[in-house]
C-alpha cells in the first residue's frame, strides 16, 4: 500500500513537471533537480518497496543544492541527491521528460545503455 502511495506521489510530481498538454518536451536541468529532491523527500519515513527501506527524517532537509545530474543517457537521466546529514546518496532514474522510473542507493540501473 505504501508503494502505491509513493508511486502516486511520484506520478503527481512528474505530471506537474511536464504539464504541457499532449506534447512532452524535455525538462530543464533545474526541473529535473527539483523533481529528484521532491521524490527523495517523499521517501522520508515511507518504504517505497525499492529495496532500500525508509529514508531517515533528515531527508526532508535536502534541497536542490544537494542534487546533481550523475549520468545522462539516450532518453534518461540519473540524478544523485546527497543527504549532507548522513552523507548517503539516493539515485533517481528519470526520463528526459521528467518521468521517474526507479530509485536506489547504488546508481546502477539494469538495462541502461
Amino acid at each position: 500500500m505504501r508503494f502505491l502511495a509513493v508511486l502516486l506521489f511520484s506520478a503527481f510530481i512528474t505530471q506537474q513537471a511536464v504539464a504541457h498538454g499532449n506534447h512532452r518536451s524535455p525538462i530543464t536541468q533545474d526541473q529535473a533537480l527539483k523533481i529528484a529532491v521532491q521524490v527523495s523527500q517523499g521517501f522520508t519515513g515511507v518504504d517505497p518497496q525499492l529495496g532500500f527501506g525508509t529514508l531517515p527524517e533528515s531527508w526532508k532537509d535536502v534541497g536542490v543544492a544537494d542534487a546533481a545530474i550523475h549520468q545522462r543517457g539516450r532518453g534518461y537521466l540519473i540524478l544523485k541527491v546527497v543527504n549532507p546529514a548522513d552523507e548517503q546518496s539516493l539515485y533517481i532514474l528519470m526520463s528526459d521528460e521528467g518521468e521517474v522510473f526507479d530509485a536506489n542507493l547504488t546508481g546502477k540501473f539494469k538495462g541502461l545503455e
